[in-house]
């Protein structure tokens, strides 16, 4: 089963992090205890010792866009997540220029 591992060429898609442990896989499960996002693999390691194999766990839901809230975010900016096309229209109308926005990223 290869659900979560991402081919080499493959891109990462939109809105998933990278488990925060090995920072390749993609993250599909996020630790209600430890609060950090692993994938499969990672988290079966890192909760197999007594205390922790109790943790519980949620999937990971895709971080969705904060003006649209109907897509998947593909860009962080000003603090806040962007699909593509509401990102490409608020930097259309000129809102993510000057200093005061700080890093735009990829999600």
């Amino acid at each position: 089963n290869n659900r979560g591992i991402l081919h080499p060429r493959s891109p990462k898609p939109d809105g998933y992090p990278i488990c925060l442990n090995c920072n390749i896989e993609l993250a599909w499960k996020v630790c209600k205890q430890c609060e950090f996002s692993y994938c499969f693999h990672c988290f079966r390691m890192s909760h197999n010792f007594i205390g922790a194999d109790k943790h519980t766990w949620t999937i990971q839901e895709p971080h969705m866009c904060g003006l649209c809230k109907k897509n998947v975010a593909g860009k962080r900016a000003k603090g806040k997540e962007f699909c593509h096309s509401c990102f490409a229209r608020l930097e259309k109308s000129g809102v993510f220029r000057g200093k005061a926005v700080g890093k735009i990223e990829d999600i």
